[in-house]
């Protein structure tokens, strides 16, 4: 805002895109008062559409005479809710931020306590494949005490809730794919969830749109008129491909999981037990820990967790299990026990 040459418009919805005669370039929007319902137009040398999962791009491509892109969804129909609540002051706890994890395939409840300004938490659980947690007081605190452990349910009775009980299900990964298109018209790139919407829990979402603005960067700094709008999709799409791997590859793992399925096979098997072993092993293992978030928030590639070190551990944790006979966890909705709730806990 404090540049003079920058200028917002409020209360308005772009409509629809202009274009020249032959449709080659895009050259400004429509738009619409949310007020008045006025229209008028604006020229533009250069779009960014970063309107996100809503994104009406495509239409609009259309009516321009270009194709729209093909989608993709993998919808694991993970939902969850979230309440705010006043840390007691006279709890003494060992941790800050607390996460029950799931296990695929059987165990899709989940939660976690984390701390916010104030001195207060904010609290979050959920479940997959519809398992969705219950927006009442009783229904939310019901819900916590079915997760892996029953720590999050017993330090909840301690806490002070302080807002209601929020709920979102919109959680399906979404991809349009910009980078088949045989042509699009210049003067027009489309952004982060506009192109590539993932599952939120997974917490990639601001981070890759980060990431896409540097790749839209670098395809500027070559220059506007030379082929940008399909030349940026394209190295989006590059941009994206891993986290998109990452979200729908765990989203796979439920078994009412909705999309186009990959190809299951003994690799695949591998990493999934591979990251069964890594996400128990995080409890106890900082050096796994700072390995697991630098990938899951894309500072490295998934590479990481297979290095030597960790490697090692993993496969000392897999021989121990092994020689100890591991049962399995407990079916969906049984309360926990004590004895079992220590492996299911990341404390930090």
């Amino acid at each position: 805002m404090a540049f003079p040459q920058i200028h917002f418009v409020e209360g308005a919805q772009v409509t629809d895109l202009l274009a020249n005669d032959d449709k080659s370039r895009v050259t400004g929007v429509q738009l619409r008062s949310r007020h008045t319902q006025d229209e008028q137009t604006r020229a533009a040398d250069f779009i960014v559409d970063a309107t996100g999962r809503g994104s009406k791009t495509p239409e609009w491509l259309q009516a321009l005479g270009y194709a729209a892109p093909r989608e993709s969804a993998i919808n694991s129909f993970q939902g969850y809710a979230t309440r705010w609540y006043k840390r007691p002051e006279h709890l003494k706890l060992d941790w800050k931020a607390l996460i029950v994890s799931t296990k695929p395939p059987t165990m899709s409840r989940g939660g976690g306590i984390y701390p916010i300004e104030n001195d207060q938490w904010i609290v979050t659980i959920g479940g997959v494949n519809k398992d969705f947690p219950p927006n009442d007081d009783a229904g939310f605190m019901e819900f916590a005490r079915t997760l892996r452990s029953p720590l999050l349910a017993e330090v909840l009775q301690h806490a002070e809730p302080i807002s209601p009980v929020y709920g979102y299900q919109r959680t399906e990964n979404h991809l349009r794919h910009y980078e088949e298109l045989g042509a699009m018209p210049e003067g027009i790139v489309v952004v982060g969830d506009a192109v590539c919407a993932f599952n939120p829990v997974y917490g990639q979402g601001m981070t890759a749109a980060a990431m896409g603005a540097m790749v839209l960067d670098k395809c500027l700094q070559q220059g506007v008129n030379s082929a940008i709008s399909l030349r940026f999709q394209k190295a989006l799409a590059k941009s994206n491909e891993t986290a998109w791997l990452m979200a729908t590859g765990e989203d796979f793992r439920w078994p009412n999981t909705e999309g186009k399925r990959p190809q299951v096979n003994m690799a695949t098997r591998f990493v999934q037990r591979y990251m069964d072993y890594i996400t128990e092993l995080i409890v106890d293992e900082p050096v796994i820990l700072t390995a697991f978030y630098q990938v899951a928030h894309l500072l490295k590639s998934p590479a990481a967790l297979f290095q030597p070190a960790i490697f090692a551990r993993v496969l000392r944790k897999a021989l121990s299990d092994r020689m100890r006979g591991k049962a399995h966890d407990r079916p969906i909705g049984q309360p926990p026990t004590a004895q079992t709730h220590e492996e299911n806990v990341l404390a930090t």
